[in-house]
């Protein structure tokens, strides 16, 4: 993801407040130029630090790098095509600590991303796959705290109508 730019086009597109923290909903670049949705505080800037960024923020590393957070649905979609690659579900013996965990859920047009969290402690069942019981996240519902090690497990319980869960790794 890049900057937040107005000399390259990206915009303010309305205010917004979001878990009743002041902001704005902006369009900024991914990596391979293609606009997308993001939101970030405006003053006064919360006290609070996890009231400045969602999940996707704090799962993409934008919140530290740019101060913003990707939108859910189309525009967290965008960025996962441009930037990252899926490494699979949790069947896979390829993640890492670092990648990205997304949870897909449905909608009346079919199936968007509704959470993403970090893998912190990636532990494998015997017989393969991610053992979500003893595998680590940090995760970040909304405007809440940021929960550190928590298992897989308690990520999907936060999340019970989420019926697809992918890795994905930076590019």
């Amino acid at each position: 993801m890049q900057a937040y730019n107005l000399a390259n086009g990206d915009m303010v597109l309305r205010a917004d407040t979001a878990n009743g923290v002041a902001g704005e909903l902006i369009a900024v670049r991914t990596d391979l130029g293609r606009r997308v949705v993001a939101w970030r505080p405006v003053a006064p800037i919360p006290a609070n630090p996890d009231h400045r960024f969602f999940c996707h923020g704090y799962a993409l590393d934008t919140y530290t790098r740019h101060g913003y957070t990707v939108t859910s649905g189309t525009d967290m979609t965008i960025v996962l095509s441009d930037e990252y690659n899926l490494i699979g579900g949790l069947d896979t013996n390829a993640a890492q600590n670092n990648d990205i965990v997304v949870f897909w859920g449905p909608t009346n047009r079919g199936r968007a991303i509704k959470h993403s969290a970090k893998l912190t402690g990636v532990i494998f069942n015997p017989g393969g796959g991610i053992d979500s019981s003893l595998t680590t996240t940090n995760s970040k519902t909304g405007t809440g705290a940021l929960k550190i090690s928590v298992s897989l497990d308690t990520v999907r319980n936060d999340y019970p109508t989420c019926d697809l869960i992918q890795i994905y790794r930076r590019g």
